[in-house]
């Protein structure tokens, strides 16, 4: 739980940033920035490791180190921590490569680049986690990590955009009380620990998937995975001495509701821009209806 909570926080770091820098387009200046490539490698090269220094010494100095070895935790959390992989790192591809695109680099070199360099970021986490006594080198984990890399390349290359958009969205649950050491007690701590308060979204265009192009393109379908009423990652623990009611079943969580795309809306403003942007990682809170795999459905005038 801890090590995609904080996977997910900095893949959400790593696209604001590099989509403020990347947000100095071509249409919006006559040319992209030409910046050299060895300078783009080299700011690239500082941050990857400023933030894999910063990772160890924030989140892995205070556990035990141990051998290289490998942990199996695919059937952990109903998946939600696969999911967070996939989208981390969907988002930091898409992220570095606005970057090298504003700066001057073909859509071919920028994609590549962008795909080595969140594998690498990736993967080097997973390598910290080998020699960690608190988790393991996570095959799932790399396979996870993968996928979102490959849904953002084969997007750009077959269509040179990103069709569908892997967003993230989260609201305060109720069973962070019933094991606060391991799901947070404050907003900051639920916000990245808690997997009952968030939401992955795959977000894609009406008007480009039904043909219809009379429907505006910033309108779109979203389709929505959470999981319910888990404290516990394979089962629910009462090691804080809690556990959630018996009539709360563990389940996993589909959503089908509408959303936004920011950066389809057109505006004069470059500050909006940009600030559209940042936020369109964010699915907003719309109507959705949602199915509990416990056999629940329900309609959420606005579900976050």
């Amino acid at each position: 739980m801890r090590r995609i909570a904080n996977l997910i926080f900095m893949g959400i770091f790593l696209n604001m940033v590099n989509y403020f820098q990347g947000s100095l387009k071509a249409q919006e200046l006559e040319k992209p920035l030409q910046i050299k490539s060895k300078h783009i490698d080299a700011t690239v090269a500082v941050l990857y490791s400023g933030s894999m220094v910063a990772l160890h010494q924030l989140w892995y100095k205070d556990y035990g180190s141990s051998k290289f070895h490998f942990f199996n935790d695919a059937g952990e959390w109903k998946g939600m921590d696969k999911v967070g992989h996939f989208v981390t790192a969907n988002r930091v591809n898409s992220g570095i490569y606005a970057m090298y695109t504003a700066s001057g680099f073909s859509p071919q070199r920028a994609m590549w680049r962008s795909a080595i360099i969140s594998t690498a970021f990736q993967t080097t986490v997973e390598v910290f986690d080998g020699f960690s006594t608190a988790w393991g080198f996570s095959w799932a984990d790399i396979a996870s990590n993968t996928a979102g890399t490959a849904a953002f390349c084969l997007q750009q290359q077959f269509f040179k955009e990103q069709l569908v958009k892997f967003k993230f969205s989260f609201w305060p649950s109720k069973f962070n009380k019933y094991r606060p050491s391991l799901l947070g007690q404050s907003f900051p701590n639920t916000l990245l620990k808690d997997y009952n308060a968030q939401t992955y979204w795959a977000s894609f265009s009406l008007a480009r998937a039904t043909g219809f192009s009379k429907l505006p393109a910033w309108l779109c379908l979203s389709f929505g995975y959470g999981v319910n009423a888990l404290t516990g990652a394979r089962v629910n623990s009462s090691i804080d001495g809690l556990l959630p009611p018996s009539n709360e079943l563990r389940a996993s969580e589909f959503s089908l509701g509408i959303d936004i795309d920011l950066v389809k809306i057109k505006t004069r403003h470059r500050w909006l821009r940009r600030c559209f942007n940042v936020v369109n990682i964010i699915r907003l809170p719309l109507p959705a209806v949602t199915y509990l795999s416990t056999g629940t459905t329900k309609f959420n005038f606005i579900k976050f």
